[in-house]
């Protein structure tokens, strides 16, 4: 993984949620209902072990809401309750709508601009990142399938990105 991206992203964990890698805070988020992604990356060795802890504090929160049981009608329990999954990308990757922390951006974005009983336009928009040591070229292909098959398929030209740089790819 020396050289990638590693990033440990939980679709929930309720209710403050804090991640260390080494003992090292790699980030705090606040709120049980939305995923966040915690970039690993520059907190790894890979020359020993690594210890990745999750803290979780459900207790009453001034910023997420007060949770006692003598003021709300039910219970909210505390605990990772959603999936965690380890994602390892190469540097030039198609980044996290989470982690890119934009409106309508960052990942794979799509919209239906067209649509009718008969036919649909759909409307990609792909971010693609580049965090390697030099510029890039590549494509973005997207394939629509239905029951299995691939129904459409479309290709983007050659795009390139400077290193440390991001770029939107829309294919339709």
């Amino acid at each position: 993984w020396r050289g990638k991206r590693v990033w440990l992203r939980f679709e929930a964990a309720m209710n403050v949620a804090t991640v260390s890698v080494n003992g090292r805070e790699v980030l705090t988020h606040l709120g049980g209902y939305l995923p966040f992604v915690a970039d690993l990356s520059d907190y790894l060795r890979f020359d020993a072990p690594n210890e990745i802890t999750v803290w979780l504090d459900n207790r009453d929160n001034a910023i997420t809401g007060p949770k006692a049981m003598h003021v709300l009608d039910f219970n909210m329990y505390g605990g990772l309750y959603r999936d965690a999954t380890l994602i390892v990308k190469a540097p030039l990757h198609i980044t996290d709508e989470m982690l890119a922390n934009q409106p309508a951006g960052g990942g794979v974005f799509v919209t239906y601009p067209d649509a009718s009983r008969d036919r649909a336009t759909v409307a990609v928009k792909t971010q693609v990142r580049n965090e390697g040591r030099a510029g890039a070229t590549f494509r973005v292909v997207q394939t629509l399938w239905r029951k299995g098959q691939p129904v459409a398929s479309s290709r983007s030209s050659d795009v390139s990105v400077p290193r440390g740089a991001s770029v939107d790819v829309n294919v339709e």
